[in-house]
């Protein structure tokens, strides 16, 4: 499965997730509005992450799990942009062990 998620990033809050399963790539998936996390107001620009995740646990390693990052915010209402997970996937919401 494929799990988008959605980033402030002033405060590095995950403001919005979607999770996609069956994965079957290339694929185009939306993340919108029934996937703000509660009491979230979105507006403005947000770092777009992506993770593959084979065992349901989303921040934990799972070898063969891989993770992709769009360089700069992206602004609400984008229609379409192109993530690569191109990645070995590490840990943490920036591919880190935190």
């Amino acid at each position: 499965r494929l799990v988008l998620i959605l980033v402030d990033p002033g405060t590095k809050a995950v403001v919005a997730r979607r999770v996609e399963s069956p994965l079957v790539p290339p694929q185009t998936i939306a993340i919108g509005l029934e996937d703000i996390l509660q009491g979230r107001q979105l507006y403005g620009s947000y770092l777009l992450i992506g993770i593959t995740d084979k065992d349901g646990e989303i921040f934990r390693v799972t070898p063969g799990e891989v993770y992709g990052r769009l360089p700069t915010p992206v602004p609400l209402g984008t229609e379409r942009i192109r993530l690569v997970l191109d990645q070995p996937f590490r840990g943490g919401l920036f591919n880190r062990r935190d």
